[in-house]
């Protein structure tokens, strides 16, 4: 998949870990490739979403798992719809902006 996208370059930076009280950095030698978006992370979603059918500002309240797909469901549990591929990210849910988009504390 990395040699289909264009928002995909190489990365050749420093990689590795950083551990110890003062942090001290542990590079990582192992010779594996790596990836970064470009021109950023955000432009390889862009690019693999292409063409699909999004919804914003939309709270999925509640997703089971059938023998068709996924099912998702709002906060009032009317669907969704129906999907082959459910994708969950935490970022949002320690944002200051959850309560402002959606109207409500984050579903945690």
């Amino acid at each position: 998949l990395v040699d289909q996208l264009e928002s995909v370059i190489p990365f050749d930076g420093a990689h590795g870990t950083l551990s110890g009280n003062p942090p001290q950095f542990h590079p990582d030698p192992t010779p594996i490739p790596r990836y970064i978006g470009s021109p950023s992370m955000s432009s390889v979603c862009d690019e693999l979403v292409k063409g699909s059918n999004l919804h914003f500002q939309t709270m999925v309240s509640d997703f089971k798992h059938g023998d068709s797909g996924w099912h998702l469901y709002d906060k009032k549990n009317e669907s969704l719809g129906e999907f082959d591929w459910l994708v969950v990210t935490g970022p949002s849910l320690a944002s200051p902006r959850w309560k402002q988009v959606f109207g409500v504390e984050p579903p945690l």
